[in-house]
């Protein structure tokens, strides 16, 4: 089945075509825009990654457990052994250890550092207590440690403890509360109703966060899309949101989150996009009654014991690469082009690359990007925040662009005549649209060749400018 026009997802794209054929004439009348340049794609896009060395620094473990998680699980152990034996100690050692135990704990079912891992990050708060990741990840443990245990007081007291950091930190909750009820057996629809509404109110957060200048507020910003340590964390997230929704009988809400899934960034070489298509092609009445009765397994919470998962079990794909799919469904950078299987489907694209000026007004801006494709205002395609298309050679969240600045997005789609469409906002509210640059007339579509890269950066900028219904 395909999915035609999930409902309620193209309201402000129509917006954006409406404006799309009148704003810009005043500024491009007279001025033809140069022909798209065509290139093959780098190979790094369209065929299996290579492998950096794994990192050994002391003083840097961090590196080394994202490594592990992004590359080859098959290393967990000996990466463990390195930080308990070789890493600096300090802070650095105890925020990596904590969060290798939970990758150990939520992907590969060594719930023998559930303990290991709590006290790890309780030493690593109490040197860092401005590091708001490190509340949730110990809530995480705690609250599992608990249900493992059958102490439902002990289990509540794990949810307080992760809506207090949620509240401390919301642009990162869905690490939290959100993944914690994905696989909790005993989650109620109250319970899958917060989640849901947590996420909502992450989108509202990651908005705001656009209009704040301090150092936090642009480090944090660039993690509601994909990062170098999590470059699938949004396909990841939207099928995680899919599920959440069909459980809860939202069934135009759980269809826009998974289609969403299959076209945002690099999703068409998405390791797990077999799985929402399966989704898509089931519908979210299904799709919730196989949750419900243990046949299916929800996306963000495949460890044993959690819903749908009765034993151990590791994804068989990738000869150990990856275990569960808990963690990597979003952090691990193999996909499908690197499943010696061949059974990982992909999906033939091409990129447009082109560049768009920034607001003077938004000090930490990260726009979303539509790939259009006309009068149907269903998009083929998103880049939903910051991404780095050399993601297999960076390290960092990307920083925050300087307002007013002239900046190069990429994005990748299906073959066929398009133009692109950009917004800035708040949830449903858009501050700021942008078009690609087209002379008088009829709008500028750029023709999308398989495996190529039409590049259109010698044309004018896309001008991002305040909406306007």
């Amino acid at each position: 089945m395909s999915l035609a026009r999930p409902e309620g997802l193209s309201h402000h794209v129509e917006l954006m075509q409406r404006r799309h054929f009148i704003w810009l004439l005043p500024t491009l009348l007279g001025c033809p825009q140069p022909d798209p340049v065509y290139s093959p794609a780098p190979a790094h896009l369209l065929s299996a990654i290579e492998v950096p060395a794994m990192p050994s620094d002391p003083d840097d473990p961090w590196a080394r457990l994202v490594w592990t998680m992004n590359y080859d699980l098959r290393e967990f152990d000996a990466t463990l052994a390195w930080l308990e034996q070789d890493a600096t100690p300090g802070l650095e050692r105890d925020r990596s250890l904590g969060a290798a135990a939970l990758l150990g704990v939520a992907e590969l079912d060594r719930f023998e550092l559930l303990q290991p891992g709590i006290d790890s990050l309780a030493a690593a708060i109490a040197a860092d207590p401005e590091d708001g990741r490190l509340p949730a990840w110990r809530a995480y443990l705690v609250t599992l440690q608990a249900m493992r245990a059958g102490d439902e007081a002990a289990v509540a007291a794990g949810y307080e403890a992760m809506r207090a950091a949620t509240a401390n930190y919301t642009s990162f909750s869905l690490f939290g509360l959100t993944l914690m009820a994905a696989g909790d057996p005993a989650a109620d629809a109250a319970l899958l109703e917060e989640a849901l509404g947590e996420y909502d109110r992450l989108l509202v957060d990651f908005g705001e966060l656009q209009y704040l200048d301090d150092e936090r507020s642009r480090e944090r910003g660039s993690r509601l899309g994909d990062w170098a340590s999590a470059p699938f964390n949004m396909p990841g997230t939207q099928a995680l949101m899919g599920d959440m929704a069909a459980r809860v009988g939202d069934a135009d809400r759980a269809k826009r989150h998974w289609y969403t899934a299959l076209r945002g960034n690099e999703a068409y070489r998405w390791a797990f996009r077999d799985e929402v298509q399966a989704r898509l092609d089931m519908g979210p009445e299904a799709v919730a009654e196989a949750i419900a009765a243990g046949e299916l397994r929800p996306f963000g919470a495949r460890h044993a014991g959690a819903l749908g998962t009765t034993e151990s079990f590791v994804d068989p794909r990738f000869g150990g690469r990856i275990g569960n799919g808990s963690c990597t469904m979003c952090h691990t950078r193999l996909g499908a082009f690197d499943d010696p299987s061949g059974s990982s489907s992909s999906v033939e694209v091409g990129f447009i690359r082109g560049t768009m000026r920034l607001p003077k007004g938004v000090p930490n801006p990260m726009p979303n990007l539509f790939a259009l494709p006309g009068q149907d205002s269903t998009p083929k395609a998103f880049q939903i925040a910051r991404i780095e298309w050399n993601q297999d050679e960076s390290h960092e969240p990307l920083p925050a662009p300087e307002p007013g600045s002239v900046v190069e997005y990429m994005i990748a789609t299906p073959p066929g005549l398009q133009f692109v469409a950009g917004r800035i906002g708040v949830d449903d509210r858009i501050d700021y649209d942008a078009y690609t640059a087209r002379t008088i007339g009829p709008p500028r579509y750029i023709e999308v060749k398989a495996g190529q890269i039409a590049d259109i950066t010698a044309s004018e900028p896309m001008e991002f400018v305040p909406f306007d219904d």
